[in-house]
């Protein structure tokens, strides 16, 4: 397995992780949401839905389906990003498309999405820039 790195300051060590990763989700009657495993979307989300998977995936593919209601999909399926607050440096996921940026931790707005710190100044030690690890020269976004 590949293992992955999140970026990081190359002043002061300070890292935003890779992990958790990005994924989508469906939300359960009780709207909880459920995390789909990566290659296993359909089968969770048909699942949690109580709809058959043979079902889900023809109306992915066609759009005049109608086993599926698309406002059903379109209302209980999202994608949540993994995001971290400049404030407290709290890791939370977050429906870009839904939920508001603000930190469950500490209620700060300063939240960023993984991909959106590179390059960033370093909210700890504000000296550093947010990079790639593998940078060889400490230039932000240099992969080796």
């Amino acid at each position: 397995m590949v293992q992955k790195s999140g970026y990081e300051c190359k002043e002061c060590g300070f890292t935003v992780p890779a992990e958790p990763d990005d994924h989508f989700y469906v939300t359960n009657d009780c709207g909880e949401r459920i995390p789909c495993e990566a290659h296993r979307e359909h089968e969770v989300i048909a699942q949690v839905l109580g709809i058959g998977e043979e079902a889900l995936c023809a109306c992915s593919w066609n759009p005049l389906a109608r086993d599926v209601p698309v406002d059903l999909l379109e209302e209980r399926i999202g994608y949540e990003s993994q995001c971290i607050c400049f404030h407290c440096f709290a890791v939370f996921g977050l429906d870009l498309r839904r939920d508001m940026r603000i930190c469950p931790s500490c209620g700060s707005q300063e939240v960023k999405t993984r991909l959106e710190t590179e390059g960033l100044p370093c909210p700890r030690c504000k000296e550093g820039r947010i990079g790639h690890p593998s940078a060889r020269d400490g230039s932000v976004g240099a992969h080796g």
